[in-house]
């Protein structure tokens, strides 16, 4: 495996964001596309943030775009 700096997490495959993070690892060798957190990559980005499942032994970050109101509120038991 090539030496891996920026190691992208997609939430969905298929998805624009992937495809989107697909085109980056082609045209920059320190980008790589995988299905979960690389242990060894100093850096791990979620694309988008519903692909974060914890902190792991590197440095997190995520593609935030809006905060889903009403997904938060049921896993708070706040809405039927």
């Amino acid at each position: 495996m090539r030496e891996t700096k920026v190691n992208i997490v997609p939430a969905d495959r298929g998805w624009i964001l992937e495809k989107i993070g697909l085109s980056l690892a082609e045209r920059l060798g320190y980008i790589w596309i995988g299905d979960r957190p690389h242990p060894q990559s100093p850096f791990n980005y979620y694309v988008n943030d519903s692909a974060f499942r914890g902190s792991g032994p590197t440095r997190d970050m995520a593609f935030f775009t809006h905060t889903e109101y009403l997904a938060v509120l049921r896993m708070k038991g706040d809405v039927p």
